[in-house]
């Protein structure tokens, strides 16, 4: 028979669900934390506000023009997980910005497997080459969210003010297959991506995506400017 969960919810199982629900966190695969009855909140870290690209939807305004400025120390982000792991955090998605530049990105990966909290990558992708993969991969991070803002360069490029994004945000898919790190589109639906959607899923299957994810535009950093003219209606 078909495993209904396994079509939900990429790999779990209702057996393997049960296997794992009363572990403790640290030993439950990432898979399984939606039902380890954990009610504690996930953490969605923005990291910095330095970025490679700039996204005319960036929620930010983050860009290669901005500094390290406001950031936390590498003291203090290491002092923040430990905070988090007292509090029973389970799962931090490391952001930004682009977090791939911060330089001690590996150090806070690793300091949070070894606290046991689970973590997750969200990225613009670019900078993910295939040592890059391996040191996503090998630092503890399990999951790497890629951002596809259309099905074709043309679209996804506009949107992200950097012609050629696209080529290497999808070869970042396959260096992410080839580490052993899974990997997933997320993509902010607009007015002028909307009519790609099922172009782009059927993109995700080939590329070997484990998840889509759709967001919406969220009307703050450069989001704003063109909120009017991109927010869809119902």
């Amino acid at each position: 028979m078909n495993r209904i969960t396994q079509c939900l919810h990429g790999r779990g199982t209702v057996s393997g669900v049960m296997h794992h629900r009363h572990a403790p966190q640290e030993q439950v695969p990432g898979r399984y934390l939606a039902w380890t009855g954990n009610r504690r909140p996930v953490v969605f870290w923005n990291l910095t506000d330095r970025c490679n690209l700039s996204c005319f939807h960036c929620y930010s305004r983050s860009g290669p023009g901005r500094d390290a400025t406001g950031e936390l120390s590498t003291a203090e982000a290491l002092a923040l997980i430990d905070d988090l792991a007292a509090a029973g955090v389970p799962l931090i998605l490391f952001s930004g910005g682009e977090p791939l530049i911060r330089d001690d990105i590996w150090e806070l990966a690793r300091h949070a497997r070894r606290k046991g909290i689970r973590m997750a990558l969200s990225t613009n992708g670019t900078l993910i080459t295939a040592d890059i993969a391996r040191n996503i991969r090998e630092s503890g991070i399990e999951y790497a969210g890629i951002s596809l803002d259309g099905a074709t360069p043309a679209t996804h490029d506009r949107f992200r003010n950097a012609p050629g994004a696209f080529g290497r945000s999808i070869a970042a898919f396959s260096h992410c297959r080839d580490a052993g790190l899974r990997s997933g589109v997320r993509i902010t639906l607009t007015t002028e991506n909307c009519g790609e959607l099922g172009a782009l899923v059927d993109l995700a299957k080939t590329i070997g995506a484990s998840r889509f994810c759709l967001y919406w535009l969220v009307p703050t950093g450069r989001g704003i400017d063109a909120y009017h003219r991109l927010q869809l209606g119902p």
